[in-house]
């Protein structure tokens, strides 16, 4: 019976100081090898050891929390982390790892050059208490005879609308090709599949022949998997590329409060950008001289008005919709969308109704997003009143002060230079998921082997 492992990567704590040892998966070794990392320590049970054919996917999360996507998959499996491969005879973990080591050292698994146990070293973790300590972990889980990298978007996902139930549905499966059910309860790691198990809220079986003939259908999957052979000198320019912003540096990259302050002063500083933005975006013409730019007015972010018309911009990074209620007689629900709509059409406006629009501003890899540009054309987020709020995506807006800085020259130089951070910090949230790990392993990797490089 097939087995799969599902390989959760760049994920954690460990990777804001790391390399995670899941980046070497996506390269061939020096030796034209392929060695896979199991997260999080390397260590694979042996109640669990995979076979030769067997499948490992290395899988992230996905476009929404039913979701994950796969981003590549090794098969031909050997486990190198076992106490039989490394011939030791200590059961204690410590041990084990020198013994790989050793072996590491032996077989000269290099990546660019570099030891890959040189590579892999890790940082000391800090205790709650504050203490120091290393964690303990295994550099290399399974060599692959065959390992592939997708070429296109693959997700597996619990979420029932995908299962096919009959003929007809099968008919339809097409649609979802690249969607495989599985009624899974994963975990932060790792999650074992296997035919017939039964998982989820429904005890449903699990059926892995879809996801199999994913696996083994070539049009999805791309195994000209490279080595790190460039010199030290061409990877320099990836070190410089790598999109480092004042909001990263800050920790402020999430931050609702910072974007929306940041935006609305471009917007409250140019006022033909103003008048653009709210033409573009809701066919609004607004009078750009006495129209007013509000933050966290009767708590919304952004509040855009003149006499005669009003827009509400709500921004959203990674929280949903809050202050969602029932009345107790009506059974009715509202939110806080509902109250921001009541504010702008009268209650700011001494009972005067006025023409207001509703903007929802998300990041690409945003859930709702996901959800409301596959159900329809019109990106529109209904609220349980059917007010109607326009979902603004950050990479709309991203092009849209793109172009606009690049069509309208810079007054000062310290102006240029906020233009460019601006779009650098706007950059990570325009993708269809959040890659700002796997993204900083990629540069800590290739710094570490340049490092390492000049050393010896």
């Amino acid at each position: 019976m097939t087995k799969i492992l599902l390989n959760k990567v760049f994920v954690g704590e460990y990777l804001d100081k790391n390399i995670g040892h899941e980046a070497v998966c996506l390269f061939k070794a020096d030796n034209g090898e392929h060695y896979i990392y199991v997260t999080p320590y390397g260590e694979v049970s042996k109640t669990n050891e995979l076979k030769e054919n067997d499948y490992i996917l290395l899988v992230r999360s996905g476009i929404q929390k039913k979701f994950l996507e796969v981003i590549g998959y090794a098969t031909g499996l050997e486990c190198i982390c076992s106490k039989e491969f490394l011939k030791c005879k200590s059961n204690n973990k410590n041990d084990k790892i020198e013994a790989q080591k050793e072996w590491i050292k032996n077989v000269n698994i290099r990546y660019g050059g570099a030891l890959l146990t040189e590579i892999l070293e890790s940082k000391n973790t800090k205790k709650s208490d504050g203490t120091e300590y290393k964690k303990t972990a295994f550099y290399t889980s399974f060599r692959a005879k065959k390992v592939k990298l997708a070429k296109e978007k693959i997700y597996i996902t619990r979420d029932e609308k995908y299962i096919t139930r009959d003929k007809e549905e099968k008919e339809k499966d097409g649609e979802y090709e690249n969607i495989c059910y599985i009624p899974y309860t994963f975990t932060r790691n790792t999650q074992y599949l296997y035919d017939g198990l039964l998982l989820g809220k429904n005890k449903d079986k699990v059926k892995l022949e879809k996801l199999i003939k994913v696996i083994e259908n070539d049009k999805f999957w791309d195994d000209n998997i490279k080595k790190i052979y460039l010199k030290a000198e061409d990877f320099e320019c990836l070190v410089k590329n790598e999109n480092l912003s004042f909001m990263k540096i800050i920790g402020k990259q999430n931050d609702e409060l910072a974007f929306s302050n940041w935006i609305s002063y471009w917007l409250d500083e140019d006022r033909e950008l103003l008048a653009k933005f709210c033409q573009n975006f809701t066919n609004t013409e607004i009078d750009k001289e006495n129209t007013r730019i509000f933050r966290e007015y009767e708590n919304i972010d952004i509040y855009i008005k003149d006499d005669k018309n009003a827009i509400v911009i709500e921004n959203k990074i990674k929280s949903g919709i809050n202050s969602i209620k029932q009345d107790e007689e009506t059974n009715e629900l509202t939110s806080q969308l509902d109250k921001y709509y009541g504010v702008a059409k009268e209650k700011d406006n001494e009972g005067k109704e006025r023409e207001v629009k509703c903007i929802l501003l998300l990041p690409n890899h945003h859930n709702i997003v996901k959800e409301y540009a596959t159900e329809i054309s019109e990106k529109i987020y209904k609220t349980s009143k059917d007010i109607e709020y326009k979902i603004l995506t950050y990479a709309d807006i991203y092009g849209f002060f793109k172009k606009y800085f690049e069509n309208n020259k810079s007054k000062t130089d310290f102006e240029e230079a906020m233009r460019k951070e601006f779009l650098k910090a706007l950059e990570p949230h325009t993708k269809p998921y959040q890659n700002e790990l796997y993204e900083t392993a990629m540069y800590r990797l290739v710094k570490k082997i340049i490092n390492l490089n000049k050393q010896h």
